[in-house]
Parts: C-alpha cells; sequence; structure tokens
C-alpha cells in the first residue's frame, strides 16, 4: 500500500477566513508598535516638558506689568556675571536689579514719547557683534535711552534754583536731641557738635 499524503482542499471561505485572521494579527503587531512608540514619545515629551521647558518659562520678576522668565534671567545672569558661573549666585540680586532698572527706564522713556528704533538696536549688535538676544536689546536700549532721559530732564532743571544742604546727626535719645536743639539755638556751630559727637 502506497501512502502518498494527498492535499488537502482548503475551500474558499476557509483560505478568506485565514486570510482574515492573518490580516487582523499584522493589524493588531503594527497597531501595538504604534501605541508604544506613541506613548514612549508622549512619556518622553512630557519629562521634557516638566524638565527644561517649563522651569525656563516660569515668571521670575514682574516689573510694571512685564513678566521676565527665568530664560531671560538666565540670560542676563550671564552678562552680569562675566559668564563666570562658579560666582553666579553672588550676582542673582544684581541681574535682578539689572532686569527692573532696564524695564523702568524703557517703561518711563516711553511714557516721555521717548523711543529708540529697533533698527538702531539692530545696527549696534551688528556693529559690535553681540549676540542678537532680548536681554542684548534691552541692556543696548537702556543705554540708548538714558542719554535723551538726561538731555529730556536737563532742558527742564533750572541751573539758577535755590539749593538745599541737608546736614544730620545719629543721635541716642530725645533728651540728646532737645540737649542739641538747645546749643544750636544759643548759636553752636552745627559742624563743631557733629565732630564733638
Amino acid at each position: 500500500m502506497n501512502k502518498t499524503p494527498t492535499k488537502r482542499k482548503i475551500s474558499p471561505v476557509s483560505r478568506e477566513k485565514r486570510r482574515k485572521n492573518f490580516n487582523d494579527i499584522i493589524k493588531f503587531a503594527v497597531y501595538s508598535v504604534i501605541a508604544i512608540v506613541v506613548g514612549l514619545v508622549g512619556v518622553g515629551v512630557h519629562q521634557w516638558y516638566e524638565d527644561e521647558y517649563k522651569p525656563m518659562h516660569e515668571t521670575v520678576i514682574e516689573v510694571k506689568g512685564t513678566e521676565f522668565d527665568m530664560e531671560y534671567f538666565i540670560e542676563m545672569l550671564r552678562y552680569v556675571s562675566g559668564e563666570n558661573y562658579q560666582y553666579a549666585e553672588y550676582f542673582t540680586d544684581y541681574a535682578l536689579r539689572y532686569i527692573e532698572y532696564y524695564e523702568m527706564i524703557k517703561q518711563g522713556a516711553e511714557e516721555l514719547g521717548i523711543t529708540v528704533s529697533e533698527k538702531e538696536i539692530t545696527s549696534i549688535i551688528k556693529e559690535n557683534d553681540y549676540n542678537n538676544t532680548p536681554v542684548a536689546r534691552d541692556m543696548i536700549r537702556a543705554s540708548l535711552l538714558v542719554p535723551l532721559l538726561e538731555e529730556h530732564f536737563g532742558a527742564k532743571i533750572d541751573a539758577t534754583a535755590a539749593h538745599s544742604y541737608v546736614q544730620a546727626m545719629f543721635l541716642e535719645s530725645e533728651a540728646q536731641v532737645e540737649e542739641i536743639k538747645t546749643r544750636i539755638a544759643n548759636g553752636e556751630s552745627f559742624e563743631d557738635i557733629a565732630a564733638e559727637l
């Protein structure tokens, strides 16, 4: 007896069912891989946002309604510290003061109608090969506005007006204040009394 294997004939319905099952498995695998990749990218983006992006965009200081974020503060700190990062912690107050100073000059000048064009600022940046950052632009703007403000206010100051000279002396008690007042009323010199004390 010859036992030759006989091929089973697969019906077209069965063949179509197998093909559909195979396609479903492939689709499931592809969708699973896509879901995993999207999930990993989402976690990575969230981590990047929380660790790097968000802290750099939180407000550090607000000057008369204008907010300055951490990225701006760090850039100002870089300028103020002369890029000596090991000493940067000693310059944080200066950086905050400069941010406030430059913004107050800008806003005060704007209120008086005194402005500097962006073209002038860009020209100075190019001439001196400075970095074109918001901090550099604000520093240059302030340096251009200060002489204009001095000119504006200088014209309004009366050079012949009476001047007052203030003299002060720090005393320990009310009784000592009364004693000094009496001595001055009796004709003693303020300078002599101050030198004595």
